[in-house]
């Protein structure tokens, strides 16, 4: 939809915006107000310099326990050919934006980070990799912004791709994840892990055919905002199950533990005679024996009511679930089918993602309830000339301070210290406001005296009381106050 242009810019007719909110099919709030010029789109915002402070500190703590694994960076194109994204995922476009190139070629905005890697590993022929992936990703499909999702959103992923003993390479997923987790310290979380094998084993033992699979997941997998009850009347009234089969699925799909419960379902009668749900107990027996290791057998729980996106995996899953928030931060496991499909041979991969998204909204918000203010200091010195002509003393001085790697800001105003005029002092006082603004901790002075033409350098900081310098002991005395 075009809107009409004028001499002074874009405006958009009144009619025109009540169309917008109509195709859009939302509530009016959710779009800026009518006054303004430039109504978004639902489902995104702008990012001030607060929220970009959070969402740094966030990104860089989760990339440093990346590297500190090994991994590798990779990026890849924003859009892709519909065909490969179809590959991977099917045929469902509620959540594709479609695109079109000037050669008539149906393209489309990614909407998650695996299938550009997918199609990396193909066509470069890799076998082995270790690799992270941070970049936004655009879904079309109705968000819960409070909770942290959007339109147009962060994905931060983790992949290890290649030949391994069994459950090494989930492991140390799982321990990446405990990290980051960690180091934000967002709130208690625990990992909740099933396997693809044993879930799809105990719905065949129970009389699901596997062609129902996906449509008892989704059912499943609203435990978490609903109770048994209302699920087990959507697999019977809406997904036509024999209420004998969601009697056996309620007996199995409540049950959490550990190795305990590994054990004694092992020793079940009827699973110990399927080689399928047999398989996905001894890679989940040997994943906990691994987690104890790495001592996180505290931080895992098997969990068989896990089955989010479980038909995108091959093998173990698992979810970082925070206890109060009662939200998921993170999910991964096995995946070897998606990056199989495009390749003429198997790629064993197993990897995760953190969503990042909701992980920047719940800091924002506890920072909010602390009423603690956001760090969004990008210099640690700031500069400013208290003449009234302009000489070029504030320009020596930036100099020195930026050529010994010291991160400054400068003053666009010039004033006299020893003006009496208003003007002149309202600007000083003016500087040491945006200091504090600012969150610099150095306020810098500069001017210079009439009678000998002689810088005088006077510094502020937060550690000490003001002080005057001669430039050679400059640098010194701001390392001192830092």
């Amino acid at each position: 939809m075009t809107s009409p242009h004028c001499e002074k810019g874009l405006h958009i007719r009144c009619d025109v915006f009540e169309e917008m909110k109509e195709a859009e099919r939302i509530s009016p709030e959710s779009l800026s107000p009518p006054s303004s010029p430039f109504p978004f789109t639902t489902a995104v915002r702008d990012s001030s310099p607060e929220l970009m402070a959070i969402r740094e500190m966030v990104l860089n703590a989760t990339i440093d326990c990346f590297k500190r694994h090994g991994a590798k960076a990779m990026d890849a194109p924003v859009f892709a050919l519909k065909e490969v994204v179809r590959c991977v995922h099917g045929d469902d476009n509620q959540l594709i934006y479609d695109l079109e190139d000037e050669c008539g070629k149906i393209l489309c905005l990614r909407t998650d980070l695996t299938v550009p890697y997918a199609r990396c590993l193909a066509t470069s022929n890799i076998n082995n990799m270790k690799r992270y992936h941070v970049a936004k990703v655009y879904r079309r499909e109705a968000s819960a912004m409070i909770r942290g999702r959007y339109r147009e959103f962060y994905q931060c992923d983790f992949d290890i791709t290649g030949s391994s003993d069994p459950m090494i390479p989930d492991v140390e997923c799982i321990q990446v994840l405990v990290e980051i987790l960690d180091r934000l310290s967002i709130g208690q979380y625990v990992i909740r892990v099933n396997h693809r094998k044993l879930t799809d084993g105990i719905l065949t033992l129970c009389g699901v055919k596997r062609e129902q699979f996906e449509h008892v997941y989704d059912c499943i997998d609203k435990l978490n905002q609903t109770f048994w009850e209302d699920v087990r009347s959507q697999l019977i009234d809406r997904k036509g199950l024999d209420p004998t089969v969601v009697a056996r699925i309620g007996s199995f799909i409540h049950l959490k533990g550990n190795a305990d419960l590994l054990e004694k379902l092992a020793q079940h009668e009827l699973i110990a005679n399927s080689n399928e749900i047999m398989d996905g107990l001894r890679d989940l027996t040997l994943l906990l024996k691994y987690c104890e290791f790495y001592q996180l057998a505290d931080r895992v729980i098997v969990d068989l009511s896990l089955v989010q996106g479980l038909s995108d995996y091959t093998g173990v899953v698992f979810e970082a679930h925070l206890i109060d928030d009662e939200i998921a931060v993170a999910g991964g496991g096995r995946y070897d089918g998606p990056v199989e499909q495009p390749h003429s041979k198997r790629t064993p991969s197993v990897g995760m993602s953190i969503s990042v998204e909701r992980i920047f909204a719940l800091v924002e918000k506890k920072l909010k309830q602390s009423l603690s203010a956001v760090n969004i200091k990008t210099a640690d010195v700031y500069v400013t000339c208290d003449c009234n002509q302009h000489d070029g003393d504030d320009a020596k001085l930036k100099g020195l301070v930026w050529d010994s790697n010291i991160p400054a800001e400068m003053s666009f105003f010039n004033g006299d210290l020893n003006s009496s005029d208003s003007s002149d002092s309202s600007n000083s006082s003016e500087n040491e406001k945006a200091t504090e603004f600012s969150q610099i901790p150095i306020l810098l002075m500069v001017s210079t005296r009439s009678s000998s033409n002689e810088m005088v350098i006077r510094l502020r900081s937060s550690h000490s009381h003001q002080e005057h310098l001669v430039i050679d002991k400059l640098i010194d005395a701001i390392q001192r106050s830092l």
